[in-house]
């Protein structure tokens, strides 16, 4: 299993780029918001203005788009 990481860069603008490498599906989406709980626990506020999800996320969203309904549902439950 390929090893999780959080690669972060800081422009001398202050613009901010993160990428996150070695993770699954939604899985990023879900670090991604532990990453911004805790900054805003150290009072840094980070605001999203350009998302660009890589392919890996964009084909776990189509395959999951593409199953009946009924399965969607078992999948959430």
């Amino acid at each position: 299993m390929p090893s999780k990481k959080i690669v972060i860069k800081v422009k001398p603008d202050g613009t901010v780029y993160h990428d996150f490498v070695g993770f699954v599906g939604k899985d990023c989406m879900v670090a991604d918001d532990a990453l911004r709980a805790k900054l805003a626990e150290l009072g840094i506020q980070v605001e999203t203005t350009r998302f660009e999800p890589k392919p890996e996320l964009l084909n776990v969203q189509e395959s999951h788009q593409s199953l009946p309904m009924a399965q969607q549902q078992q999948g959430e439950a």
